[in-house]
């Protein structure tokens, strides 16, 4: 007979700890995936007038200023240089004409005299 009482306590004990996890399961649910609205709260008036021993008359020594200067060179960008194509590589001049030649068009590049 004693044994029957003791599953039922365990079993008991099991199941609230389950109804427990499952309400924290729940609630932790909500707070990562629920509603969440941002509103303003405005402080507490009274707070913001708490008194530290601080006069108010009590003007602050202003910071010193410095002033502080310096030159900067600006590098001039590289501009790329083409190089020159050896002596003993063959250069060939190719003139390519359109094919429907107009009879007024003028040829670019050319000096006209």
């Amino acid at each position: 007979m004693q044994s029957s009482k003791d599953t039922v306590q365990i079993s008991r004990k099991e199941y609230e700890e389950f109804l427990y996890l499952k309400e924290e399961l729940a609630q932790l649910k909500k707070l990562i995936f629920g509603k969440k609205n941002e509103r303003f709260v405005p402080s507490d008036t009274a707070q913001s007038q708490l008194d530290f021993g601080l006069e108010s008359n009590e003007i602050e020594p202003e910071a010193e200023q410095q002033t502080i200067s310096y030159t900067k060179e600006k590098k001039a960008k590289k501009k790329p240089i083409r190089m020159v194509l050896p002596a003993h590589l063959p250069r060939e001049e190719e003139v390519l004409e359109p094919e429907d030649k107009q009879d007024n068009a003028e040829k670019l590049g050319e000096a006209i005299t």
